[in-house]
């Protein structure tokens, strides 16, 4: 039954999620195709126009992903779906996990796509060069691979996203569980969640730095000089901190939605 939910789910969440990646990444071609043209003023502004709206797009997509996330789950579970949803015989785990593993999949869709609009739009011989070059900087300053640094990075930016996500979902089965200002209160909830988090993570961090002075200099300021094998410290740490927050947020959601719900 799970893969059901999530089919109706993805199927929902794509239909208007695939139309800007699609539009995007047919523009990223275009602008692409487009500097094969004669060198002038009108085909500059034209490829940085349609490139600039290729851009705009997807990452208008990436927003999308998860706003349609959120507003799948609340039409679903909570309004014009809510009745059919909560009367099929399959647990309330299971629906919010169909929802939870949605948003994961359309996102993680989402910023590929946009990795890869930005490949099509700027790649050269020259622009990579010049990436590897910086990435074969960074890469050897903190000792890790140039594959392992870029997967940090996206893994770090993917989980950021997700919890952001996820607190939203947190947000509306708290503040749907009210009568009254259902949406207010669901956004006061997920802001809260995620400022707690936020203020949480800042709190590690200072705690972290008095054991260590150079993570202290980076975050309190000092000499100015930055210890690169740090980042990788902070890269591993937002890996950690952002996993973690997501699992209680859903565990602590779950248990919640679980126990019942206030269908409008």
């Amino acid at each position: 039954m799970l893969g059901k939910l999530l089919k109706y789910d993805l199927k929902w969440s794509l239909k208007l999620i695939c139309l800007f990646l699609g539009i995007g990444l047919f523009l990223a071609i275009l602008g692409r195709v487009l500097e094969l043209c004669p060198d002038s003023m009108f085909f500059t502004i034209l490829i940085g126009i349609i490139k600039g709206a290729s851009l705009s797009l997807t990452i208008t997509g990436v927003f999308n992903a998860v706003i349609r996330s959120w507003v799948r789950f609340i039409l679903n579970c909570y309004k014009d779906e809510s009745y059919l949803t909560n009367t099929i015989p399959v647990k309330r785990s299971t629906i919010l996990l169909a929802k939870s593993l949605n948003a994961l999949i359309v996102i993680t869709l989402s910023i590929v796509m946009l990795f890869i609009n930005l490949v099509i739009m700027y790649y050269s011989q020259e622009t990579l060069d010049a990436i590897k070059e910086s990435l074969n900087i960074f890469s050897n300053a903190m000792d890790i691979s140039v594959v392992g640094l870029i997967i940090s990075m996206v893994v770090v930016i993917l989980l950021e996203v997700l919890f952001l996500t996820q607190a939203g979902f947190f947000g509306i089965v708290f503040g749907y569980s009210y009568n009254k200002n259902k949406l207010a209160l669901s956004l006061v909830f997920g802001i809260v969640s995620y400022v707690i988090c936020s203020t949480l993570s800042v709190v590690a961090l200072i705690c972290m730095s008095l054991f260590d002075e150079g993570l202290r200099g980076i975050i309190l300021g000092g000499t100015g000089v930055i210890d690169f094998t740090l980042l990788k410290v902070l890269i591993v740490f937002a890996i950690i901190i952002y996993f973690v927050y997501i699992v209680v947020l859903y565990f602590i959601t779950n248990k919640k939605y679980t126990k019942g719900i206030n269908i409008d």
